[in-house]
């Protein structure tokens, strides 16, 4: 089957539809946040480059305790629940920031809080939900599926922030956030709703102790899955630090509004829906891995591109120039994911694709914590343009590097024979 086929085909399917309409309105509310809590740090709290690091890691350390339990959670429980309660739960946790801000009591010590327990909540609901889609469609249309997913992600990115933007422009940053909590509530019930292709698990017997050292093990045998995994951390690490830092950026060095900023994003991410159509045909004509390291290097340059706009003094030409790295930066990263998602989830067992997942998620998103720490710190003390510069060529250095190793050949990392599937 075509991709074109298999895309269609993948639409026909009612529950995918419900899957891939959670995506979108959680993913829509989200950017709300993304944009909203650090404005709400920044013009609110007058919090500086170090506070938005603390901030930022206060939500992605919880990453590194829970996301093994959170392997063994989706591997013993149904991943269609655990994903649904995550999001309900961060829904109405969310809601927390305007009411405190209406009670006059919102400060930084509250929304560390909060950032905290809604990375937990993320944790837990992210590995549940890369385990549902084998579920919901045949191993024959996981690729068009994960770039349905994908698209949809790029087209929030393109409709969110600008939505955001207006939003804090006209309610303020702490009340544009109900519209995330909102979408995580929809997205909570869609996700309810769903009935899988399979059977669901019965409960695992196992111990988690057990689960988890299982899931470790068959990661460490699966050469490409680790290779991938660990350079996917590194990577993470410069993405993570240069994210950190971008809303700062933007307002005090490229002068934009809330809403110059989320149009800009709305503007240069048009790049992720073409990123993510055309993810499929690259990996069939560069081989997986060598897509996997092009949208990286993308990523880089584009972050490069954004530090560079400060360079003109003209608002328009400065806004082009960013619109266009946000561009390049969301198309590397919607070619990167596509295929990043597809290898873990035909490479592993469905018995074990929680437990893997967890693993995997820790190789490549443990860095998150020390990236937002990095960028903190390092636009406090280096300036906030040499930041993103150093990140994003940091980041093509390193994509160089990977490619010299073996990974690059790896021709197609989803082989299933090359893993330890029956181990």
């Amino acid at each position: 089957m075509n991709s074109s086929a298999a895309r269609r085909e993948v639409f026909r399917n009612r529950d995918f539809r419900r899957f891939w309409a959670a995506v979108t309105v959680a993913g829509a509310g989200a950017h709300v946040t993304v944009l909203a809590l650090p404005l709400t740090a920044v013009t609110l709290l007058d919090a500086d480059a170090a506070q938005l690091g603390l901030l930022t890691a206060a939500h992605l350390v919880p990453t590194l305790f829970m996301t093994p339990i959170a392997g063994v959670v989706s591997d013993r429980y149904s991943p269609r629940l655990v994903n649904a309660l995550c999001d309900l739960v961060r829904g109405v946790l969310l809601l927390g920031v305007p009411l405190l801000a209406a009670l006059d009591l919102l400060s930084l010590g509250p929304l560390y809080v909060l950032s905290a327990l809604t990375g937990c909540l993320a944790a837990l609901g992210d590995v549940a939900h890369h385990s549902m889609l084998p579920q919901i469609v045949p191993q024959q249309q996981i690729v068009a599926g994960n770039a349905a997913v994908n698209a949809s992600y790029s087209v929030t990115d393109v409709a969110g922030p600008g939505l955001a933007g207006l939003l804090v422009q006209t309610l303020t940053a702490p009340y544009a956030i109900l519209m995330d909590a909102v979408g995580f509530l929809v997205s909570g019930g869609l996700i309810a709703s769903l009935k899988p292709r399979a059977a669901e698990r019965p409960p695992v017997r196992e111990k988690w102790r057990a689960m988890v050292v299982d899931g470790f093990r068959f990661l460490l045998r699966s050469k490409p899955l680790l290779m991938l995994g660990l350079s996917g951390g590194v990577a993470n690490l410069f993405i993570q630090a240069y994210l950190t830092i971008f809303v700062l950026y933007a307002v005090d060095t490229l002068d934009f509004s809330p809403l110059q900023i989320g149009l800009l994003y709305a503007v240069g991410a048009v790049g992720g829906v073409g990123g993510a159509a055309v993810s499929d045909r690259l990996g069939t004509v560069l081989t997986r891995v060598g897509a996997m390291t092009a949208g990286n290097v993308l990523v880089g340059v584009g972050m490069v591109l954004v530090a560079a706009s400060a360079v003109f003094v003209a608002g328009l030409t400065r806004g082009a120039v960013c619109a266009a790295g946000i561009g390049l930066y969301s198309a590397g990263l919607g070619i990167y994911n596509v295929h990043s998602m597809s290898a873990r989830q035909q490479m592993c067992p469905p018995e074990k694709l929680g437990r893997v997942t967890a693993g995997y998620r820790l190789l490549s998103h443990g860095s998150l914590p020390l990236g937002s720490l990095v960028g903190g710190f390092s636009a406090q003390w280096f300036g906030q343009g040499r930041t993103i510069v150093l990140a994003g060529g940091c980041l093509v250095l390193w994509m160089g590097l990977v490619w010299l190793t073996p990974l690059r050949r790896l021709n197609d990392p989803l082989d299933r024979e090359a893993t330890p599937a029956a181990a």
